[in-house]
């Protein structure tokens, strides 16, 4: 097959190559810039294939050697090779493609003397018609690809953040869940201990002996009224907790009863207590504020009368927990005062 007639082409593809980037056609175009130069009747303008009337006032172009025309024509021979990968449609006939391809062949295999004239031929039949707009094609094809590869790396990347980050969270509820049992262990053997330091302390002879000299004092006692026995504790992280031990009894909490109501309902420090009073402002507060339900004050709990001696002892009622039993040392849940304030241990 013939190659097509630059003199119908010409009209077709002009807005093509009007619109052809300099990025998409710096090969052709330094291609067509080092053109030998051609007969007095004619020169090649550029890409485009267009032909011009030489001018004398035009620079001279540069005069490529046969080298490095052959050169070029392998570049273009690639070039086709890489759009008809890309499944182009600008050549649509396999003869025009195979034409192509022998133009350029007959390039790189022409004796020196025949090099230049066939390689202005070659751009003035394919020039505007083919290669410009095939490497239009094939720039933005790469371009593309250049994108999707972009984005490939860009969500692969994404997807390993993901796991990494997933992998790191992981690893972090695995340590939260160490540090948990290792807390809850803690906790279970504090808690025991508590247990026997207050076993120990309200089986001691004396201790019972006071409880019981101080049941007796009371004027209103009823016969079978056991108290409750409280021990408050204050644990900070490397010191040895602090305890202190009560008991419920109006009238009966060391080192004194703490606590009134007055005529008008106000929760007030006793005589006793009244140069305390600074210190037991907290509880007072907080003890003023609880709404009684039971049958007995809001004040004269057990663990009341543990948090005062804690109070005392330079502790904050917000470290305060308590651990309560009855009298036979059995645990015992706080009652519907103490648990609008305490923090059970």
């Amino acid at each position: 097959m013939m190659p097509p007639d630059p003199r119908t082409t010409t009209t077709t593809t002009s807005t093509t190559t009007s619109t052809t980037s300099t990025a998409a056609t710096s090969m052709i175009d330094a291609a067509s810039v080092a053109l030998p130069s051609t007969p007095p009747s004619a020169s090649v303008a550029c890409a485009a294939g267009k032909v011009a009337e030489p001018s004398s006032s035009a620079p001279a172009k540069k005069i490529m050697s046969p080298e490095e025309i052959r050169e070029y024509a392998g570049k273009l021979d690639k070039m086709v090779q890489e759009a008809v990968n890309f499944q182009q449609k600008i050549l649509t006939d396999t003869d025009d493609i195979a034409e192509l391809y022998l133009a350029l062949e007959r390039i790189k295999k022409a004796p020196d003397p025949d090099v230049s004239s066939k390689w202005t031929a070659f751009w003035r039949t394919w020039g505007k018609s083919a290669i410009v707009p095939l490497k239009q094609f094939v720039d933005a094809e790469n371009n593309k690809q250049n994108e999707q590869n972009k984005r490939n790396e860009q969500k692969l990347e994404n997807q390993q953040k993901m796991a990494k980050g997933l992998e790191w969270k992981k690893e972090q509820d695995a340590a939260k869940k160490k540090e948990r049992e290792r807390l809850a262990q803690k906790h279970k053997q504090e808690k025991a201990a508590l247990a026997k330091a207050h076993r120990r302390h309200f089986s001691n002879p004396d201790v019972l002996k006071s409880i019981n000299e101080k049941l007796k004092s009371v004027v209103n006692e009823k016969p079978n009224e056991k108290p409750t026995l409280c021990t408050a504790v204050v644990v900070v992280e490397g010191t040895e907790p602090t305890m202190a031990f009560g008991t419920s009894s109006v009238g009966n909490h060391s080192p004194f009863q703490a606590f009134y109501r007055d005529k008008d309902g106000i929760i007030r420090c006793t005589k006793a207590a009244e140069v305390h009073a600074k210190v037991l402002e907290p509880l007072r507060a907080t003890l003023a504020g609880i709404q009684k339900v039971e049958d007995w004050e809001v004040y004269v709990c057990a663990e009341v009368d543990a948090a005062v001696q804690l109070l005392l002892r330079g502790k904050r009622l917000e470290q305060i927990k308590t651990y309560a039993t009855d009298f036979d040392l059995n645990y015992k849940e706080r009652c519907a005062h103490c648990t609008q304030w305490a923090t059970e241990f």
